[in-house]
């Protein structure tokens, strides 16, 4: 599917949203509407201290893990990727459709993605998803004997 670059907002937190048209045409007259949200987030030493800090919300043992730690399972950098999407919409209203999802992404949810600590809070997301896969396949490796 071809996506283009529709838009590109800067956050509060200095993180850049991007916005991709998916849409393509799936009869006469009728498209499939795609919107795409992508923001880069880049893992930074500053984001996971080696100590606790007071008034910590995040809430279990994921958040002692250390800037190296989450550099070996995930990498220096991950993409948040949300998709919103309509189905055989007219071509009438296809242009309607695709502005009111920017809109609303931009008034309800971008509040979230503003947040200062969305980044750290996505980055330790992503790492305890690696980390449950990784004990997964372990499991499997142990339940049939190879290694």
């Amino acid at each position: 599917m071809e996506e283009k670059l529709v838009n590109t907002v800067t956050l509060k937190n200095n993180m850049k949203l991007n916005f991709y048209d998916a849409s393509k045409k799936i009869a006469k007259g009728r498209y499939y509407v795609s919107l795409i949200i992508r923001m880069d987030v880049t893992v930074k030493p500053e984001m996971f201290p080696a100590e606790e800090t007071p008034g910590d919300k995040i809430p279990d043992k994921i958040k002692g893990a250390t800037y190296g730690e989450i550099i070996e399972a995930i990498g220096d950098m991950v993409v948040f990727e949300k998709k919103r999407e309509r189905n055989f919409i007219s071509t009438t209203d296809k242009d309607d459709i695709f502005k009111e999802m920017c809109d609303s992404v931009l008034t309800h949810t971008s509040l979230y993605y503003s947040r200062e600590d969305f980044p750290q809070k996505f980055i330790l997301s992503q790492y305890r998803e690696q980390i449950k896969e990784l004990q997964w396949k372990n499991l499997q490796k142990k339940e049939t004997g190879t290694q």
